[in-house]
């Protein structure tokens, strides 16, 4: 199967248009509009990476993502998962 320029250019476009979002979540972690110190959960994480919970659920089981159990619900720090995205993050 051949793909044209344009299918080329509109791949390329959306490729950095998501760049694009990611640099702004991490903009907002960094500048402080949400604190650093805050705990997500799971959908949390997930919805801030654009990832499924089950996709979250793996890096935690593969060390990738340090996180805590509190009553049986598992907490990330803001800090962690921008040291994921900078350090582990498969882009």
């Amino acid at each position: 199967m051949e793909i044209s320029r344009k299918e080329i250019r509109d791949l390329c476009k959306e490729v950095l248009e998501e760049l694009a979002q990611i640099h702004l979540r991490l903009d907002v972690i960094e500048k402080g509009i949400v604190p650093k110190d805050k705990m997500m959960d799971t959908q949390d994480v997930a919805t801030f990476l654009k990832v499924t919970p089950r996709s979250v659920q793996r890096w935690v089981k593969a060390g990738k993502i340090k996180s805590k159990k509190v009553a049986g619900i598992r907490l990330f720090s803001n800090n962690e998962i921008l040291r994921f995205i900078r350090e582990d993050y498969d882009w």
